[in-house]
């Protein structure tokens, strides 16, 4: 009984050497990302916004955060010149516009205007896959 007793200590005592929460015992390799995720679970926030309060637990949150007060869309697209504030509206943007690509051998080309209009290589039947198969002579 007393055994298990020290390796359970043991186990609770490495977590905190070794970037584990002992609250949920999700695994970190650096100390300072264990700090951070232990917010989740204290609720601290200790970035506040300068112009409305708001609170954030990552630096990250509050700095993106100012874009709302200062209007910044630092993301911006090259086909149309649309510009986003958030990174995630622009991926989403982006893929409105059809992609144009160079065919190669064995590939589809996607017409620029026309996303859903693919061009395919033509094949002989010597070249389809079903026409190379011979019968087997046995």
């Amino acid at each position: 009984m007393a055994k298990t007793w020290i390796s359970a200590v043991l186990r609770k005592h490495r977590r905190m050497h070794t970037g584990e929460c002992q609250e949920c015992c999700k695994a970190f390799g650096c100390r300072s990302q264990l700090i951070i995720h232990q917010r989740v679970h204290t609720g601290e926030k200790p970035y506040q916004c300068l112009q409305c309060g708001k609170a954030f637990s990552h630096k990250v949150a509050s700095l993106q955060h100012q874009r709302v007060h200062t209007g910044e869309k630092p993301h911006e697209c090259k086909v149309c010149g649309k510009a986003f504030k958030w990174y995630r509206s622009f991926v989403q943007h982006r893929k409105l516009h059809p992609v144009e690509r160079k065919p190669t051998q064995g590939s589809s080309l996607q017409l620029l205007g026309s996303p859903t209009v693919a061009l395919h290589p033509i094949q002989t039947s010597s070249q389809h896959p079903t026409a190379a198969r011979q019968p087997r002579k046995g």
